[in-house]
C-alpha cells in the first residue's frame, strides 16, 4: 500500500504538470461550474450592495439592501455560469489551478513563504480572480465600477491540509519512499516466493495478500480520505467541488490499484492452478496386497 501511495503523491501531487493534466478536465464538470459561479456571484454581490445603498435614504436602503442583494448575486451568477460553461473558462481554470498547486507544494515542501498558501485552519483555496477580470465588462452593466474589481478576491477552498507539519512530514516521507519501496516490495515478494518449502502455496499466500492490501487501500481511499480533505469546507456547494476534484485527482491512484489487485489475483489464480496441477501428477501410494 505505502508503495503504490508513494508513487501516486510523487507523480501526481507533488508534480504540477501531471496534476495540472489531471485536473483540466475539471473545468467542464457542471458541480465545479456552479461552485464557481456561486463564490463569484457571492462577491461581487457583498462587494456591490453597500456603495448602491449609500446613494439611497436611511429608510429605503434599509428596505431595499435585500432585494438589491439578490438581484446582483442572482445576475451575477447567471452572467459567470455561461462564462464557466464556455471554452474560455479551460485556459483560467488550468492558470488557477497551476499557482494553487505551486503553493500547496511549497506549503509540503516547506519552501520560505509557503506558510500563506493556506490559512489558519488549513484550508487551501484557488484564486477566482481571473474570472472575475474576464468578466469585467459583462459586470460593469450591473453598475460594478473596474475599481470595485480591482479590490475584489475571489477564493474557493478545494482541500482542507489539515496539520501542515504532519502533512509536510508525510509528504517528505512518502517522497523518498517512492524511489525505494516498488524495488523492495518486489524484491521482498520474490525473496518469499523462491524461499518457500512449498513455492506454490506462497504464490496463492502473496496474490491473495496483495489484492487484500489494495482492497484495503481502495476503501482508505472512498471512504476516509473524502471526509478528511473536505472536512473543513462547511458550504456544500463547495464540499461537493472538492469532493469533485478530489475523485479527479484520485483516478491514477484509483487505477493503479486496480491494476495492481488483478496482477494479485492472477498470481493467486496461476499459484493455484500449479497446486491443482502438482496434485493431479503426484503419485498415488498403493496399499500392499493382502493374503491370496
Amino acid at each position: 500500500m505505502a508503495s503504490v501511495s508513494a508513487r501516486w503523491l510523487r507523480g501526481e501531487i507533488l508534480d504540477t504538470d501531471r496534476y495540472l493534466g489531471t485536473v483540466a478536465p475539471l473545468a467542464g464538470n457542471p458541480t465545479l461550474q456552479d461552485a464557481v459561479a456561486t463564490q463569484v456571484a457571492q462577491a461581487v454581490s457583498k462587494r456591490l450592495s453597500p456603495d448602491a445603498q449609500n446613494d439611497m435614504p436611511g429608510p429605503l436602503a434599509d428596505i431595499l439592501s435585500g432585494p438589491i442583494s439578490a438581484g446582483v448575486e442572482k445576475a451575477t451568477y447567471r452572467i459567470t455560469l455561461d462564462f464557466v460553461r464556455s471554452d474560455a473558462f479551460s485556459a483560467i481554470w488550468t492558470a488557477a489551478n497551476r499557482t494553487a498547486h505551486q503553493q500547496l507544494v511549497a506549503v509540503l515542501r516547506s519552501r520560505p513563504g509557503s506558510v500563506v498558501a493556506v490559512d489558519s485552519h488549513g484550508l487551501l483555496t484557488i484564486e477566482l480572480n481571473p474570472v472575475v477580470v474576464a468578466l469585467a465588462h459583462q459586470l460593469a452593466d450591473l453598475g460594478v465600477a473596474p475599481e470595485q474589481l480591482d479590490a475584489l478576491t475571489v477564493t474557493m477552498p478545494v482541500a482542507t491540509v489539515g496539520d501542515i507539519g504532519r502533512a509536510r512530514q508525510a509528504a517528505r516521507w512518502l517522497t523518498r519512499a517512492a524511489f525505494w519501496l516498488p524495488p523492495l516490495a518486489l524484491a521482498t515478494i520474490t525473496g518469499a516466493v523462491l524461499t518457500a518449502v512449498d513455492r506454490r502455496r506462497m504464490l496463492v499466500i502473496v496474490g491473495l495478500g496483495v489484492a487484500a492490501a489494495m482492497a484495503a487501500l481502495g476503501a482508505a481511499l472512498a471512504v476516509w480520505l473524502p471526509g478528511t480533505v473536505t472536512d473543513g469546507i462547511g458550504d456544500h456547494r463547495l464540499r461537493k467541488a472538492a469532493t469533485a476534484v478530489l475523485d479527479q485527482l484520485t483516478v491514477p491512484l484509483r487505477d493503479e490499484i486496480r491494476t495492481t489487485a488483478v496482477a494479485g489475483l492472477v498470481t493467486a489464480g496461476a499459484g493455484t492452478v500449479l497446486l491443482v496441477a502438482a496434485g493431479r501428477r503426484a503419485p498415488t501410494t498403493l496399499s500392499p496386497a493382502g493374503p491370496p
